[in-house]
């Protein structure tokens, strides 16, 4: 095969298997037409011109190539024909930029071949291997980037984000990296759970931030009616549970908590649930501790009708807060993009049930018996939608994947509902220190997500749905600790159990479906995933034109100097009939000086008189050292006529000429 006979090949293979690549991408994505043509007319028209009217290969080859690197991190399935286009395509670059003419033919060097045979019986070997043993070539894997990334995170003192929303799609490798000290007055008796972001819509495998001033101003206006009044709201909501608690005749002394940061500043604020804000204690340095009163869920006690006498009036309005508040929850956090989690929106209408507690046994139970809890489930490819992925293809994850299933599987059954992120502190985390407090190291290995329902005179509860194959509950960082150091959550069952009464011991859990149908529909592709993954092919693609300039200018000039005045002058002529000028001359003319002149203004007849002299001395003249002055002459004159050759041109023409 000729030259042009292997750039059209690679051109034509690596338009048709990109084609294949987007429209499989656009399958999952759009499920239209209409943007499939626009890109795929794009990139046709882009690598048309670079390919046959520019002759660079490297555009066309770094295009197709991410496209290829982002199919396979996106997940997206290849077909064999998109399989064979792609070899093709990268079979004929290699055969473009290895084989040299000799003799009038096309002969492949040995090193050339070497370079062939030698990547394909690596990724043959590759396959095999992989085939033969990939859950322990995953394992490997997995360990060696947890060894990488923990030591770039205790290097840099980086974590990974819980309280951004965004559901982990990757990995997580705790690396024991110390966050702050939380320090207790009371040995504590349950797990202290410290939330610092509250998930409220849910969209694109993200939960954007809680906002209940919205609830409030809905509840003034929908049920309350306090007109001048309406700010008293959110500090009645806020104080509700552990005023409440304190005012019932029998109630416990509070706690008191406090959290010191071990960074210049805090990062961001937990609180714990059940608590008060002491807003009088506050360290003067940077603000880098604070202090809370709360009260554990089990000495949650409200009783309405035991209120202290002097708290009547305060008591009835917070019932009224509580109230109007549970009516606007109902609607505020029970809403589920059921487009996007067909399958889950299916598994929960098969098993419908009312009864908080049913509910709760009814999730607990199927995450327990169809997903295991790993830190390295590998990566959720960008075009799957998290929840469903996790759900019923991976079937393996870690507390945001679980709490997130668990929030929108309780929202679905109209039980409102919240994702919560923050750090879960062990009782046994905590040690007694000489101050007479309890201490305890809060590292990012206690970072975990964790879903939070309502329910009356309790507020928002943390239910535990992190399970491992052992039922033990455990955060999302503590694959390190031993079993006996898993402490589960307190029952919840005495909060949930409001209408189970008449409920039989004969009556089982429904048997959860194993399997859902995955159909197309079960597919959509991250509107954000896709969108940085096109600016980031973009962002190449202009990065890869603007290096291919800057390099073809510096290379160019480099070339034509050490070539001389004759190679100057040959370029010229080149670059003059490329812009359409003087296309019938050859340079050898004696009436070309003139015509030269007359064509471009910006050099006069003399100086066009004298390039060609020096040209017609240098090539058929004595052989001598070159003349830098002559040189210096020959490329003045060439960037003159360059620069009044292409005046309206395009600007790429201007840049490589």
């Amino acid at each position: 095969m000729k030259g042009n006979s292997w750039r059209w090949l690679f051109l034509l293979s690596g338009i048709c298997g990109s084609l294949l690549l987007l429209r499989s991408a656009e399958g999952l994505w759009w499920n239209q037409w209409g943007g499939y043509l626009v890109e795929a007319g794009i990139l046709i028209s882009l690598w048309i011109f670079f390919e046959i009217f520019m002759k660079w290969h490297w555009p066309v080859f770094f295009c197709v190539s991410g496209l290829m690197l982002g199919a396979a991190l996106s997940g997206i399935k290849w077909e064999m024909s998109t399989l064979f286009f792609m070899v093709i395509f990268q079979f004929a670059f290699f055969m473009l930029h290895n084989l040299k003419k000799t003799s009038g033919s096309l002969h492949l060097p040995i090193l050339g071949r070497m370079a062939l045979i030698v990547p394909a019986v690596f990724f043959l070997a590759a396959a095999i291997l992989v085939q033969r043993n990939t859950d322990g070539l995953y394992q490997a894997v997995y360990q060696a980037e947890g060894i990488v990334r923990r030591n770039i995170k205790r290097a840099s003192g980086t974590t990974d984000q819980f309280s951004d929303g965004v559901v982990n799609r990757g990995n997580i490798y705790p690396a024991d990296i110390e966050q702050f000290t939380v320090r207790v007055n009371e040995e504590p008796s349950e797990d202290l759970y410290l939330k610092g972001f509250i998930g409220g819509a849910y969209t694109d495998g993200k939960w954007e931030p809680a906002d209940d001033k919205i609830l409030f101003e809905r509840m003034n206006q929908n049920t309350l009616h306090w007109e001048q009044w309406e700010g008293w709201i959110e500090n009645l909501y806020e104080s509700l549970y552990f005023a409440m608690n304190m005012s019932t005749l029998s109630h416990p002394e509070s706690r008191e908590l406090f959290i010191e940061y071990h960074r210049n500043s805090r990062a961001d604020w937990y609180e714990p649930y059940y608590g008060r804000w002491d807003k009088n204690f506050w360290n003067p340095d940077h603000y880098t501790e604070y202090k809370l009163e709360y009260f554990e869920q089990g000495e949650i006690e409200i009783d309405w009708d035991d209120a202290n006498r002097y708290f009547e009036t305060a008591r009835d309005w917070y019932q009224e807060v509580q109230d109007a508040y549970l009516k606007e929850a109902k609607e505020a956090y029970t809403e589920v993009p059921e487009e996007e989690v067909p399958g889950l929106s299916g598994l929960c209408g098969d098993y419908p049930m009312e009864s908080r507690e049913k509910v709760t046994e009814f999730i607990r139970g199927y995450l327990r018996d169809q997903v295991s809890y790993t830190r390295t489930p590998g990566m959720i490819p960008l075009h799957k939608e998290p929840v469903e992925f996790f759900l019923f293809e991976k079937k393996e994850g870690y507390c945001q994947h679980l709490a997130s299933a668990a929030v929108l599987m309780y929202r679905l059954y109209g039980i409102p509902a919240r994702y919560a992120a923050g750090y879960r502190i062990l009782r046994s985390d905590f040690e007694h220190q000489e101050d007479g407090c309890w201490h305890a190291a809060v590292t990012d290995a206690s970072a975990h997500a964790w879903p939070e329902i309502f329910a009356e005179d309790y507020g928002w509860i943390p239910v535990q749905v992190t399970v491992d194959l052992e039922n033990h509950t455990v955060s999302a960082g503590e694959g390190n600790k031993t079993q006996d150091q898993l402490q589960a959550w307190p029952t919840v069952s005495f909060i949930l159990s409001d209408d189970s009464e008449g409920r039989t011991e004969s009556e089982e859990r429904p048997e959860p479906q194993s399997e859902i149908p995955l159909t197309g529909q079960n597919i959509r592709f991250s509107k954000e995933a896709a969108i940085g993954f096109l600016q980031c092919m973009a962002a190449l693609m202009v990065s890869a034109v603007f290096l291919m300039f800057v390099w073809h200018y510096r290379v160019k000039w480099t070339w034509m100097r050490k070539g001389g005045s004759t190679r100057i002058y040959s370029q010229l002529l080149r670059m003059i009939h490329f812009a359409g000028y003087l296309k019938e001359y050859d340079g050898s003319e004696k009436s070309f000086p003139a015509k030269l002149a007359e064509t471009f203004p910006a050099i006069s007849y003399e100086e066009a008189e004298r390039i060609t002299g020096i040209v017609y001395e240098e090539a058929f003249g004595r052989p001598a050292p070159a003349d830098p002055e002559k040189i210096g002459f020959a490329e003045e004159i060439y960037r003159r006529i360059a620069k009044h050759a292409f005046p309206k041109r395009a600007f790429y023409k201007r840049v490589w000429f």
